[in-house]
């Protein structure tokens, strides 16, 4: 079941072109449950990575530059 939900997601945030807002629409669901549900399924645009350690050393770079 799990595999056919991520199958779905995926398929459409590449008809959206990656447009989070738009493909959330598309599966009747809010964009802040299809986030969790990238973050769940470790999906993320093509070219980035989805993980922890990414998210906690943007936000070090971040802080240190302001």
């Amino acid at each position: 079941m799990e595999t056919a939900e991520r199958e779905f997601i995926l398929r459409a945030l590449q008809e959206t072109g990656w447009q989070r807002t738009r493909a959330a629409a598309l599966l009747g669901i809010t964009r802040a449950t299809l986030h969790a549900k990238l973050k769940r399924y470790g999906i993320a645009p093509p070219g980035e990575r989805s993980s922890p350690e990414r998210s906690l050393s943007d936000s070090r770079t971040q802080k240190s530059s302001i």
